[in-house]
């Protein structure tokens, strides 16, 4: 499988989406349309970038990505308003400061 099924973008309600282990190459732009996606869960697949509409899930709260590659650092997931808990290990980002910078905005979300 390339991409996520479109019909998959109509389920408003959905609050919990695990991708796991699968040979997805990319998530669509449209992600974005899961407006109540409270945790999401990308281990194990075939990802080098995180579309640029992730950042608009403003109800995410979990955020789990490991054993990734990044051509370029996933910088956006620091904005999600929500979020919780990050994990993220197994990781190679190209840019360590990527890290700093995620746990420079947790420390001020929680100050």
């Amino acid at each position: 499988m390339a991409n996520l099924p479109e019909t998959l973008f109509s389920l408003k309600n959905l609050e919990n989406l695990n991708l796991s282990s699968n040979k997805l190459t990319y998530i669509s732009e449209e992600i974005d349309k899961l407006v109540n996606l409270k945790e999401i869960y990308l281990h194990n697949m075939k990802l080098n970038s995180l579309p640029e509409s992730i950042e608009k899930l403003h109800n995410l709260e979990r955020f789990t990505i490991y054993s990734y590659f990044f051509n370029s650092t996933p910088e956006k997931i620091y904005r999600f308003s929500s979020l919780k808990k990050i994990y993220l290990y197994g990781n190679e980002f190209k840019g360590m400061d990527f890290i700093s910078k995620v746990v420079e905005w947790l420390a001020e979300k929680n100050a």
